[in-house]
């Protein structure tokens, strides 16, 4: 016995019953920015493009600024002309306001005969405001700049003059009407008798009467004053002038904004693809898949393995690189699954084609048989077989020739390393009913014929989801290990694949991940050796011969 034990075969198959998209750490979400990097990268390119496109396509727009001082308000109270202190004698936000209203604009016009749209600024706590134009021709831009600023002055003084004016009206108005009252009262007092009780009402009338035309005549100096100070509304500080420095289109400022814009969209499009997207690219997606069922094995992908249609026994080529490394911890990992119930069968199977699950195989019998162990690999691939030419050899003979009587097991089976440390059994010729040459007790007993000579047998069978072959294969083994290909594999077949084996009791023992990227990978020095081991291309070292 080889003293490779698992527990009491059950497993707790609980498929997540949440969301399939669970949220991702902060180390999954970079992961999963890295492997879409192109995407993100090809957005910026994109972006940037359009904007430099469509900066190509616009008209150079000059811009021009008038500092315009604003002249305090003066008023007229009852106690005489007043003006308020600090920056808040001139309102800023209603001076403003008028500067963009329709009077100043139609004086614009009859200026230049036109009025571009303008911006106005406070320049900081100041009283200057900052009013600026743009146009394609940067004179015109400074020239509309000023014009403003003098429309505003003449509009905004013709108000204050108005206003002055109307007052000045009001108030001479009153006088005449004052004067107008007073010649009948003194004309009546003259002719009123010493004595006469009402020469004391007619007195004060008259003082009243003087009193106001009094006040009038003084308010009226006042605003003539007034007028005086008042002058102009604003002041013209900083006159625009025309300007070599385009306002738009800035290309520098525009691709740095398509930039930003870019990746922020790059990055958004990345993770809806992500969200979106089932394949399984990391260990952590594979555990999440099916809860409850351990990574036995992480296998790193072989750079320069292009040809997947080309068998490569990797254990063999590098025996002391990541993946030969990678196959020696699963060894590990099957070996210390459990103590209770020792593996005579281990089958290795997938969900779909592709997923590797005949190169594990190939390669795990190697780790295996490297720490001492006596293998036996077995194609029960029936429909596709692969396992043969991982090993270089032949599927003239094999399984399928012993199942039918037309060879014996001594003739099919191939000793690999001439010293019984790797027994191969291929497939042989593809029969007609696999499935069931698979459920005959012939099989059964080819598998217990093979079990004599070898400590462990692997057992190489087809994937889940296409045919029933694997199910009918895990009924007759001790343990099952289904095989996933990162970046291939979806959590919707892994799912599937391990529901329809849950459903003839298999016992699934957990999962390899193969062909894992660098980032979810082992990564392990090839120089590193195993005194008290095998090597590897030790087992290789003898042509294979067929036993018997």
């Amino acid at each position: 016995m080889c003293g490779l034990s698992t527990g009491s075969g059950l497993y707790d198959l609980r498929v997540a019953a949440t969301s399939d998209r669970e949220e991702s750490s902060a180390l999954d979400l970079l992961h999963a920015l890295r492997r879409r990097w192109l995407s993100i990268l090809l957005t910026v390119i994109v972006v940037v493009g359009a904007t430099v496109a469509y900066d190509l396509t616009q008209t150079a727009s000059y811009g021009a600024t008038a500092g315009m001082l604003l002249n305090p308000q003066y008023s007229l109270s009852a106690t005489g002309i007043v003006q308020s202190d600090g920056s808040a004698s001139v309102d800023i936000p209603t001076e403003s306001a008028l500067i963009s209203s329709a009077q100043v604009k139609a004086v614009v016009i009859k200026q230049i005969g036109y009025a571009p749209p303008v911006t106005v600024a406070q320049d900081g706590l100041t009283n200057i405001i900052e009013i600026s134009a743009a146009s394609p021709d940067p004179v015109f831009a400074a020239k509309a700049a000023n014009a403003y600023a003098q429309a505003y002055s003449q509009v905004r003084t013709a108000q204050q003059q108005a206003s002055i004016s109307s007052q000045t009206q009001q108030i001479e108005s009153q006088i005449t009407a004052s004067n107008a009252q007073l010649a009948p009262l003194e004309a009546q007092l003259a002719a009123t008798k010493s004595g006469d009780p009402s020469a004391a009402s007619l007195t004060n009338e008259i003082l009243s009467l003087q009193s106001q035309i009094g006040l009038n005549t003084q308010r009226l100096d006042q605003l003539q004053l007034l007028t005086a100070l008042d002058g102009t509304a604003g002041t013209l500080v900083n006159p625009a002038v025309p300007s070599s420095h385009k306002l738009s289109p800035d290309p520098k400022r525009d691709v740095a904004i398509a930039v930003l814009a870019g990746l922020v969209l790059g990055i958004g499009i990345a993770l809806i693809r992500e969200f979106f997207d089932d394949h399984i690219r990391t260990k952590t997606d594979l555990e999440r898949a099916v809860v409850g069922l351990p990574t036995l094995g992480v296998i790193p992908e072989v750079p320069d393995w292009r040809d997947q249609a080309t068998p490569v026994l990797i254990s063999v080529r590098r025996p002391w690189g990541p993946q030969a490394e990678a196959y020696r911890n699963l060894r590990t990992a099957i070996q210390f699954m459990g103590i209770e119930q020792p593996i005579r069968t281990l089958q290795f199977t997938s969900a779909v084609a592709g997923d590797g699950k005949s190169v594990t195989t190939a390669n795990i019998a190697i780790a295996m048989a490297s720490a001492g162990l006596r293998v036996a690999a077995v194609s029960c691939d029936l429909r596709r077989p692969r396992l043969h030419r991982f090993f270089g050899i032949s599927n003239e003979i094999g399984l399928t020739s012993v199942l039918v009587g037309e060879a014996s097991l001594a003739d099919a089976l191939v000793d690999f390393q001439g010293q019984g440390r790797i027994l191969v059994l291929p497939s042989g010729p593809i029969p007609p009913n696999p499935s069931e040459l698979l459920a005959g007790t012939r099989f059964a007993e080819v598998l217990a014929e093979v079990a004599e000579q070898a400590d462990i047998i692997l057992v190489d069978s087809p994937p889940v989801i296409p045919i029933t072959d694997s199910s009918v294969l895990a009924t007759r083994v001790d343990a099952v290990i289904v095989v996933a290909a990162a970046g291939s594999s979806t959590r919707r077949t892994i799912r599937y694949s391990v529901e329809t084996l849950g459903q003839v009791n298999a016992p699934i023992v957990g999962f390899v991940l193969n062909r894992a990227s660098g980032g979810d990978s082992y990564s392990y020095a090839y120089d590193y050796r195993y005194p008290n081991s095998v090597d590897a291309r030790t087992i290789v070292a003898a042509k294979p011969t067929t036993r018997g």
